[in-house]
């Protein structure tokens, strides 16, 4: 994060009001995870936020982003995908199962607290002023530990289904 955010100004940083008002910005562009170009041709240019349709939390965190989205994107479970569609997408099954993932239109694939922010980027409101502030430091920083407790502990999280708390009693 810090290689990613090492040259920003002080002027930047009001930049992030300009991204949430006017959907722009003049930030220097956060770094994916990686690229997949067979994203771009299999899901015809729509971003796509890849979650683990086995854990309740994770579905209707999901649903209720996808309320806001104002293009076409799609939330779909990587079960749903199954192995093909997440290699498709320029995923693995075992990267599917630790973490949401968002691929976007040019096939650039976020992990993680960054998944959630960007799609919540593609929000309109105060839920694209979140993304906004889930993807800027020193926000962003507090985001990913926040993530990591809700993956570790999602399975304690309202909405759980018995699939995830057994997937948990098998981690430990």
């Amino acid at each position: 994060l810090v290689a990613a955010y090492g040259d920003l100004r002080p002027k930047q940083v009001f930049t992030l009001f300009e991204t949430v008002r006017f959907g722009r910005s003049r930030m220097p562009p956060r770094t994916p995870e990686h690229t997949c170009p067979n994203a771009v041709a299999s899901f015809s240019m729509q971003p796509v936020l890849v979650f683990d349709g086995d854990c309740g939390f994770c579905t209707s965190s999901a649903r209720w982003a996808a309320k806001g989205w104002t293009g076409d994107a799609r939330a779909v479970a990587w079960q749903h995908l199954g192995p093909d569609g997440l290699v498709r997408l320029g995923l693995t099954v075992a990267q599917a199962q630790a973490a949401a993932w968002w691929v976007d239109e040019s096939g650039a694939v976020f992990r993680g607290h960054r998944a959630i922010g960007k799609s919540l980027l593609a929000c309109r409101g105060w839920r694209r002023a979140a993304g906004a502030l889930v993807l800027t430091p020193p926000l962003g920083w507090v985001a990913a530990g926040v993530y990591r407790l809700v993956v570790r502990y999602r399975h304690w999280l309202p909405g759980s289904t018995e699939a995830s708390k057994s997937q948990a009693a098998t981690r430990r």
